[in-house]
């Protein structure tokens, strides 16, 4: 599994409608588009796709609805984080059975935890899941970090093939990259959209960004000008235009905003509505209207 896990995968959004139902036909949409722009696989109910948010039962026929949208064309991870560790083992057992390839997961978030008790749960996590594991590393959501040490002894175990590590510390990123960028079993992903040119260039083997949900051929194209046609120009002036989109949904904004507002770009692509699930909010329709001029600037400034 491990060998597959390179490039940009897409931590999808969730569409829904104002009752908090799950879209289908837009998943599928968004879904056609990623892959139509060359994405190189896509991540289910991650950060991005407000898992923790979504009931079990709209979790599995989330996973369900994915696989069938991406027919084998790309990998399917899928976010089976959760507060109880019954319901991450039984996420685990039925994105096996929905044919998802890996899973990723984090700590509960509702403990803060000392280094022991991190790396005794993903062991545990590990002994008894039935799919390959990566880790991720979201401090401000699961309230606790991974020490780099723990993540190279976890990293050993045969069911632990990587990690998403979304904090934008280039001292831990460099850290762990030199840690495992000549491991074949172990992948490193940057989860820090204006790390990806760096980390890329570092030796990781590629991104988990939300910003792809919008600009997927850039962060492709940024992949590509790094690991396949090594032109160092042509990726720093990809990396200022995805720092600048970047900005434009998640500069000045918490993580819950930052997805309210990448929705509501979204909806103005026609690709989903600018719904969120609770705890989060919308943004407003005059909120939208400002984000329609900028983003119609910003998109006429695509290199």
């Amino acid at each position: 599994m491990s060998t597959r896990l390179k490039g940009i995968f897409v931590p999808v959004v969730t569409p829904v409608d104002a009752q908090g139902h799950l879209d289908f036909h837009a998943l599928e949409q968004l879904i056609e588009r990623l892959i139509r722009h060359g994405v190189h696989g896509v991540l289910l109910m991650g950060t991005t796709g407000e898992g923790l948010s979504l009931s079990l039962r709209q979790r599995v026929a989330l996973m369900e609805k994915g696989v069938q949208s991406v027919r084998g064309r790309v990998p399917v991870l899928a976010s089976i984080a959760h507060t109880g560790f019954q319901d991450v083992l039984y996420l685990a057992e039925q994105a096996r059975e929905q044919g998802i390839e890996g899973c990723l997961v984090h700590v509960p978030p509702h403990y803060p935890l000392e280094a022991r008790d991190v790396e005794h749960y993903f062991l545990r996590l590990a002994d008894a899941s039935p799919l390959p594991l990566l880790l991720y590393h979201i401090p401000p959501v699961a309230r606790t970090s991974i020490p780099v040490e723990v993540v190279e002894r976890l990293s050993h175990h045969p069911r632990i093939i990587g990690i998403k590590d979304s904090e934008p510390d280039t001292e831990r990123q460099i850290n762990e990259i030199r840690h495992f960028r000549e491991r074949e079993d172990f992948v490193h992903f940057v989860g820090s959209a204006r790390l990806l040119r760096w980390a890329l260039e570092q030796g990781s083997r590629g991104g988990i960004l939300a910003v792809a949900n919008l600009v997927p051929s850039l962060c492709v194209e940024l992949y590509r000008a790094v690991c396949e046609q090594h032109d160092p120009t042509r990726a720093h002036t990809l990396q200022e235009h995805m720092d600048r989109v970047s900005a434009l949904y998640a500069g000045g904004r918490t993580p819950a905003q930052a997805i309210a507002t990448l929705k509501a770009l979204l909806h103005l692509e026609g690709l989903c509505s600018p719904e969120v699930l609770p705890p989060l909010l919308p943004l407003s329709r005059e909120e939208q209207e400002r984000l329609r001029g900028a983003w119609s600037e910003l998109s006429m400034r695509s290199p």
